[in-house]
């Protein structure tokens, strides 16, 4: 199990496109050119149950960058699914008083030097689709987070009732 997320995770390294890999490279030495996974920590993270049989859920969390340079989260792996994807929802006004809210997916979520960035309802989120199994409160999911800088960091979530 852990030989395939670790191929997982190496796979979705090779996706990154090569210019915002060379991007996020220019102007860094190499000392300093794999340090957002050491400066990203993670608050308040969960992901939501589902019922049994259900295809999609989402993760959430806090992520605070301590660090003194703006990081880029690219991507997130977890074995409990088969795709997840970056989200945004987008609250557009609709031609009546009402406004609609729809999902898109981004390719990447920019976390500034010194600050946190909420995914939460309503807002950036981790889309997980294709789940591969039934989900139980209280399970902790083994997760990647993956950084435009090539670094990841490993986390632990628990499957919450929301």
């Amino acid at each position: 199990m852990k030989k395939t997320i670790v191929s997982m995770v190496w796979a979705a390294s090779l996706l990154l496109p090569v210019s915002l890999f060379a991007d996020s490279m220019a102007g860094m030495n190499m000392s300093s050119a794999l340090l957002a996974a050491n400066t990203i920590t993670v608050s308040q993270g969960y992901v939501r149950d589902v019922p049994p049989g259900t295809h999609n859920t989402a993760m959430f969390l806090m992520l605070t960058n301590t660090g003194k340079m703006e990081q880029n989260l690219i991507a997130v792996v977890s074995p409990i699914s088969n795709q997840t994807q970056l989200h945004k929802t987008i609250i557009e006004k609709g031609v009546s008083e009402y406004s609609m809210a729809s999902m898109r997916q981004v390719n990447d979520i920019v976390l500034p030097a010194g600050k946190t960035v909420a995914f939460q309802p309503g807002s950036y989120h981790i889309m997980v689709m294709d789940l591969t199994g039934n989900l139980t409160v209280g399970q902790q999911v083994p997760v990647w987070l993956i950084f435009a800088d090539g670094s990841h960091k490993e986390i632990m979530l628990p499957v919450v009732k929301k």
